[in-house]
């Protein structure tokens, strides 16, 4: 995989469900679910810690089932 011009190998990351519903994060879901894709990308332009993704036509995700 070659992400941002760099050979990288493919990360696998697992969770069980009690991890996942363990996690808490700061995403205001209901407001994001308002903002236009225009309004996104510029909060992400303007967004400090936000790294360059690269180019995500190329971006695998697979989500397994959870092994309880």
């Amino acid at each position: 995989m070659e992400i941002d011009g760099k050979k990288t190998k493919p990360r696998i990351v697992s969770f069980t469900r009690a991890e996942l519903n363990a996690l808490k994060g700061k995403t205001n879901w209901k407001k994001l679910r308002n903002m236009t894709d225009e309004e996104i990308n510029a909060a992400i332009a303007s967004d400090p810690d936000a790294e360059p993704l690269g180019d995500l036509s190329t971006f695998q995700w697979h989500p397994h089932p959870p092994k309880n």
